[in-house]
């Protein structure tokens, strides 16, 4: 009977391990998103500053020469 019992508890914990491993995939990629959005943006021109905290309270804030930093605008992401 214990065996099950061994038995469910591996098999949560792989599905938990799998879980994790998506989400940081999932992670990644939202960055590397964010990464290729910022240079196209650079490229197009447009003068970007990024500051990323995510790791210290997941602020990401964009300032940027657009329209919207005429207007004295700031975005903010959390």
């Amino acid at each position: 009977m214990w065996e099950s019992v061994v038995i469910a508890v591996l098999a949560a914990t792989v599905r938990i391990a799998l879980e994790v491993v998506a989400w940081q995939r999932e992670l990644a990629r939202e960055r590397e998103r964010g990464r290729l959005v910022l240079a196209a943006l650079r490229q197009a021109g447009h003068g970007v500053q990024v500051e990323d905290r995510r790791p210290d309270g997941g602020v990401l804030t964009v300032r940027g020469d657009g329209l919207a930093a005429s207007s004295g605008q700031e975005g903010e992401a959390r």
